[in-house]
Order: structure tokens, then C-alpha cells, then sequence
């Protein structure tokens, strides 16, 4: 009688070898694929420049939203709280940096981006949130400080990072008004939700306390802190598991599904402003993020002050379609804001509308270049 036991045995430990084999080898490919990406992605972030040229360019805009960029309201060094407004820029100078460009901010006694002299008694003022602070650029090349430069207006530059209309109006109440000429407010999708908001909780906004404002802090100065090889493959999959939870990026992933309302809360904003607008000139733009710009709020902004039984100051409110005059280059590559060239732009649009007001008595000072 043969014995086969020793051969069924040799093929049993081959097959096992194999299989062993398939699997270390399996996972060694999915070690190099990660790795590869990792080492990948690092070196976009340390060449931005290069990253226009990939086909995952929105991957790399993500991973750098959700785990690299630099958030201003969120550093203890760049921020003070605020009981109305939530939290305020701090007064002092200091240098804001990202990936793609480092910025010195001087921060006024206000808690905005401007000087101490733009304090008094300014001629125009200029309300929004990063895009019209001007994040990513210097402080004289902001649309503001541009539209100053050109128009010999004193011009406060009083937007704020993430703040939506209600806000912005209220940064706006504590201004010097007695000599404002022109409201200039830049607009941004997400400022709906926080006006909405204030529409339902009866005209009141509901400010977060000093607790929750230095929790915000401590929370985002930990996950900064987690520097680690392999960060961004667990960045990008947490992402596909689960929908990120920053505003920066809810306001392009979600869009705005009621432009309608949405128009029609800002309009509500204006008049429940706590300063007398009758006799100022209210020029309104929006930006959004990485030039998701279009026709639609403005376009009903402007429809509903016209058919609309609104007073005369709201009726002569002067828009600017942001979505004609801009386009990619005028962006950053990774981070979402507009650039310097944006800013020029957008300041070139508005000295058009503002010449193009009916003359008042005060702007025989001002000189138009």
C-alpha cells in the first residue's frame, strides 16, 4: 500500500506558502499606493504651484481645507472674543501665512484691518467676511484699500473673517457713520444660514459665550497640533466616510438651494440695521468660494428692490455680478479666496458704480482716477 500522506501534505504547505505570498504581496502594493500618495500630496502642498496641472486638484483642495490650511478666527494669537459679535480680530499686527502666501495684518483698536485713522468719521465702509477682509493678500492691496487709493475716499475696511450679514452689521453699528457716504458689502452663500437664523429667533442674534468661543480654539489648535506620516490617506478617507463639518467647504459642497429667500433675508438685514442708511449708497457684491460665483442671488436682489414696496435708499441698491468679471485666475490654486488681481477687479467694478451715483455735495473732495 502507497503512502500519500507526505505528498498531501507537501501541496497543502505550497498552497499555504502561496497564499501567503498573495497576501504579503497585496499588501505591499496597498503600502506603496499609500505611501506613494502620501509622499504625493506633500509635495503638491510644497510646490501649490504645480497643482493646477493634476487631475485631482479638488482632492488636493479638500485635504488642504480640512487639514493644512490656517484658519485666522481660530488662532488665540489672531482672534479676541466678543459677547455680540462672537469674536473680533485682535488689535496689534501680526503675520497670517498658508501655503500660498504670507500676510502682515495691522488691526485697529475696532478689531478690523485697517488703520486707526480710518476710524474717523470714514467716507465709505466696507462689510464682509475673508473675501473682503482680504485674505491671502497684503493689506493695501485689499478691494477696499485699492478703491481708497483710486478715489481719495477714506475708506474703513471693517470686514471680518466668516462673519455673515447680521455680523457685519453689527461691526458696522460700531463704526463712525457721521460722514459715510457709501456701504460697500460683499456677499458670500453661506452668510444665509446665520441670517436665517436671526430671521427666526425674532430679530435677535444668538451669540455663542466665551466658553464655547475658547472650546473652538482648543479644539482646532489640537488638530493642528497631530502632525503624522500618513495624515492626508487618513484625512481623504474620513472625508469619504463622512461629509466635512467646516464652513469653508459646506459652502460649495451644499450650494444654496432658496436664492429667493436668500435674497430676500439679506434685504431683511438691511432694514433692520441699527444705522440710518437713508442717505447712503449701498453697493453689494458676492464672492464665493473658488469662483462658484453666479447670477442668481444678485439677480434676484435686484428684482425684488425693484418690483418690491421698499424704501427709497433699498430701492437704489446697486449690485455687481461678480460671476462676469471673474474667473480662475483671479483665485488662488488651493486656498479659496480671491487673489490680488481679484481685488483689483473687484475694486475697478465698484469705482464704476460709485461714479455713477447721482453727484452730492460732499464728493466735490473726491478725485477719480
Amino acid at each position: 500500500m502507497i503512502n500519500t500522506k507526505p505528498t498531501i501534505k507537501f501541496h497543502f504547505v505550497t498552497k499555504h506558502r502561496k497564499i501567503i505570498k498573495v497576501i504579503a504581496i497585496n499588501f505591499a502594493l496597498i503600502a506603496l499606493i499609500l505611501v506613494t500618495t502620501e509622499v504625493f500630496v506633500t509635495l503638491c502642498f510644497a510646490f501649490p504651484s504645480v497643482c493646477k496641472y493634476t487631475p485631482v486638484l479638488k482632492v488636493l483642495r479638500v485635504l488642504y481645507l480640512r487639514g493644512v490650511r490656517n484658519v485666522i478666527q481660530f488662532i488665540p494669537e489672531y482672534t479676541k472674543y466678543d459677547k455680540d459679535l462672537f469674536y473680533t480680530l485682535k488689535p496689534g499686527s501680526f503675520e497670517f501665512y498658508n501655503l500660498e502666501f504670507k500676510t502682515n495684518y495691522y488691526v485697529n483698536q475696532l478689531g478690523t484691518r485697517d488703520d486707526e485713522n480710518s476710524l474717523i468719521s470714514p467716507d465709505a465702509v466696507v462689510i464682509g467676511d475673508s473675501f473682503a477682509m482680504g485674505w491671502g493678500v497684503q493689506q493695501d492691496e485689499t478691494f477696499a484699500q485699492v478703491i481708497e487709493h483710486k478715489s481719495n475716499l477714506k475708506v474703513l475696511n471693517a470686514a471680518v473673517s466668516s462673519y455673515g450679514t447680521i455680523r457685519e452689521m453689527g461691526m458696522l453699528a460700531r463704526v463712525d457713520t457721521s460722514a459715510l457716504r457709501y456701504l460697500i458689502i460683499q456677499y458670500s452663500d453661506n452668510d444665509f444660514n446665520e441670517n436665517k437664523a436671526f430671521l427666526g429667533n425674532e430679530g435677535a442674534f444668538f451669540a455663542y459665550g466665551n466658553k464655547m468661543f475658547h472650546h473652538s480654539l482648543k479644539l482646532y489648535s489640537q488638530r493642528k497640533k497631530r502632525h503624522y506620516f500618513g495624515k492626508y490617506i487618513h484625512t481623504m478617507i474620513s472625508g469619504l466616510v463622512g461629509k466635512c463639518s467646516y464652513d469653508e467647504t459646506a459652502k460649495f459642497e451644499e450650494g444654496c438651494t432658496a436664492k429667493i429667500e436668500e435674497a430676500e433675508a439679506f434685504i431683511n438685514m438691511l432694514m433692520k440695521s441699527q444705522v440710518n442708511l437713508q442717505d447712503v449708497e449701498i453697493i453689494i457684491t458676492e464672492l464665493n468660494s473658488y469662483g462658484n460665483n453666479d447670477s442668481d442671488f444678485v439677480g434676484n436682489l435686484n428684482r425684488i428692490v425693484k418690483s418690491g414696496n421698499y424704501p427709497e435708499y433699498i430701492k437704489n441698491i446697486r449690485v455687481i455680478d461678480s460671476s462676469k468679471i471673474l474667473n480662475k485666475k483671479h483665485y488662488f490654486i488651493l486656498d479659496d479666496h480671491i487673489n490680488k488681481e481679484g481685488h483689483e477687479v473687484i475694486a475697478g467694478e465698484i469705482l464704476k458704480v460709485m461714479q455713477n451715483y447721482k453727484p452730492n455735495s460732499r464728493d466735490s473732495k473726491y478725485s477719480w482716477e
